[in-house]
């Protein structure tokens, strides 16, 4: 359908967690945004960057610029300790971009619950079901080591 209207495909991990998105969407409610945010890796990471990021995540040189990203958002993270991590859960299961992304999106997490985020999208837009049309990240300017919940795995 994606291709048919406009002419581009899309990604075939974004077609394989449609059902999940679709699971997701269909418990969603208004109350529940207030405690279910979407956020999204590469705009936490623009955040943290300030600015457009110069590499792709599959590019050797941009898995370096997100971990350097992360460490100075406060992660204590090496590229030992996420190999380490994606052997743990199964490297069959994930690759160490898929670990990169999670961190981002704890980054964005302990914003939140700081109350130090704000949302991309228009003010008041709402979809078919009344929910928030919104992609929650980290407001600039509040990446501190000492105030992010740090997780167990790094």
């Amino acid at each position: 359908m994606n291709r048919e209207i406009l002419r581009i495909g899309i990604s075939k991990q974004a077609f394989h967690i449609m059902p999940k998105i679709r699971e997701v969407d269909e418990l969603m409610s208004p109350q529940m945004q207030r405690y279910v945010r979407e956020v999204h890796p590469e705009v936490t990471f623009v955040q943290l960057n300030r600015g457009p990021l110069s590499y792709s995540k599959k590019d050797v040189r941009g898995r370096a610029e997100r971990i350097r990203l992360l460490l100075t958002a406060g992660l204590d993270i090496s590229e030992p300790s996420l190999a380490q991590q994606r052997a743990r859960l199964g490297t069959r299961r994930l690759l160490v971009d898929d670990v990169i992304d999670a961190l981002a999106c704890l980054i964005t997490a302990s914003a939140i619950g700081r109350g130090e985020s704000h949302c991309l999208g228009r003010i008041g837009q709402k979809d078919g079901k009344d929910l928030a049309m919104e992609i929650v990240c980290p407001a600039v300017g509040t990446f501190f080591a000492d105030k992010l919940a740090k997780p167990e795995c790094c």
